[in-house]
Parts: C-alpha cells; structure tokens; sequence
C-alpha cells in the first residue's frame, strides 16, 4: 500500500487555489478595512506610521498569495491529463477544519489564560507533536522558552525615562 503523500496529483492545486484565494482575500480585508479602522495613519515629522509595517505585512501576503494562485493554476493545467487522485480527498477539508480549531484554541488560550499559562502548553503540544520526547529539551523549550520571551520582551520594550 502507498503512503500518502503528495504525489503532484489533481487534489494539491485545489488546496492550493482555495488556500491562496482565502488568503488573498484576508489580505485585501486587513488593506481596505482592518489597517484604515484601527490603526492611526498619522505620523510625526521623521517618524514612520503606526499603520506602516501592518501594511507592509498585508502586501506581503497579497502578493505571495497571488503567486501561489498563479502557480497552483499552472501546476492544474499541467497535471490536467494525468488526474491520479480524487477531486475531493477527505484531508482536503479536515486539514484546514483542524487548523482552524488550533488557532482558534490557540487564540483564546492566549486571551483568556494570559501568554505565560498558555504559552507552554501550546509550545508543549507543538513539540509533542513533532516528536520531541527528551523531557530535558521539552521541559526547557516549553517552559523556559515563553518565560523568557515574556521578560525579555518586557525588558527591551520598557524604557526608564530620567
């Protein structure tokens, strides 16, 4: 029996373009709509716009979006001749359901149990899941890793001012 694996068939462009249309149009949402109502456009003399690097960002993905669209068209029209997989395959709508889900955990994780309480547990989930089994690594990484990020982060962005 073959392992699944992306073999370049018929089901991966349709991922693909349905992934970098989604993503597309978040990109043109956070341009037209998200960036302009919150964030200040305004900037002082010599001093770059709070809305800068968001757009910056939101470009970013607009345009890497735009290629894999191209690309998955492309790779669909040379792979037209040879289907060797079904249009629709089960893990092309569980995979981003179970993506969704995670992220969705991961945000309210986050929100409501604060980046130090959820933080490890995300980080220990993640290397759980990629097969980290030294509980030396797994103990440093998952709690050392989101302490340290949350004080030294406090440290470089607060400034004592004379």
């Amino acid at each position: 029996m073959k392992a699944d694996t992306d073999d370049g068939g018929d089901s991966a462009p349709i991922t693909d373009l349905v992934s970098a249309f989604s993503l597309a149009l978040l990109a043109i949402f956070t341009l037209v709509w998200l960036i302009p109502n919150h964030t200040d456009a305004a900037a002082a003399n010599y001093d770059v716009s709070p809305a800068f690097i968001p757009k910056v960002s939101a470009y970013g993905v607009l345009a890497l979006s735009l290629v894999q669209f191209a690309l998955a068209l492309r790779r669909r029209g040379l792979a037209a001749g040879h289907v060797t997989r079904g249009m629709c395959q089960w893990h092309n709508v569980l995979d981003p359901l179970a993506w969704a889900f995670i992220c969705t955990s991961i945000y309210f994780g986050i929100t409501f149990l604060g980046f130090l309480i959820a933080g490890p547990i995300i980080l220990g989930l993640c290397l759980f899941a990629a097969g980290q089994r030294s509980w030396i690594v797994f103990t440093i990484m998952a709690l050392g890793f989101p302490a340290l990020l949350k004080f030294a982060a406090w440290q470089i962005f607060t400034v004592n001012l004379p």
